[in-house]
């Protein structure tokens, strides 16, 4: 049994979890900043 198939897609799906994650990052960031001017 070769589990290679399955730890590829798994690597691409944290990877697109990650790039959500940090696209979430930035929406807070620019949250926060505009919390802070005003």
């Amino acid at each position: 049994m070769t589990s290679e198939p399955f730890s590829g897609h798994k690597t691409r799906y944290l990877s697109i979890q990650q790039r959500l994650l940090d696209e979430e990052d930035d929406e807070i960031r620019d949250y926060l900043r505009q919390e802070r001017i005003s």
